[in-house]
């Protein structure tokens, strides 16, 4: 069921692109003075959108793939123990992996230089390993309130 929903997604994505590209084909009227501006600013977001939807599902795709595959791994591994370590390693790991392919991106489709990326994704990156951290509490909270149903 879950690769549907993955799929539901990908087809979003297009949908949403495939109709950004046709509506800029229409040009806006000429009663307010601003509308051509605001069609060429959209116009440019638009030529960029391929690039970071690609981009975008295919971190998506590989890290998520990796977590999974990770996770069980780590979970066979320590046969079934250390729920925290397998969540905050898979996590971090697919999250890292995800922030890398995503900031190759905007190297590819922007003039953001190799450093920049670097920080932005350094700085993206700390926050998901923050979020990974404070995650591993509720997967326990979850977990054991599962336990006593």
């Amino acid at each position: 069921m879950l690769i549907y929903y993955r799929l539901f997604g990908f087809i979003a994505n297009i949908a949403v692109l495939v109709t950004l590209f046709i509506s800029l084909q229409f040009l806006p009227s000429n009663l307010t003075g601003s509308a051509l501006e605001v069609h060429n600013a959209i116009n440019i977001l638009a030529n960029y959108s391929p690039y970071f939807i690609i981009g975008s599902l295919t971190a998506y795709i590989i890290s998520q793939k990796f977590d999974v595959w990770l996770f069980h791994y780590l979970k066979e591994k320590t046969k079934g123990k250390k729920l925290w370590l397998r969540n905050n390693v898979s996590t971090m790991l697919s999250q890292l992996l995800d922030t890398l392919i995503y900031q190759a991106t905007w190297i590819i489709a922007t003039d953001v230089t190799f450093m920049q990326a670097f920080l932005l994704a350094s700085t993206k990156y700390v926050l998901k390993v923050c979020i990974a951290l404070i995650d591993t509490i509720f997967i326990y909270w979850v977990r054991d309130w599962q336990v006593n149903e």
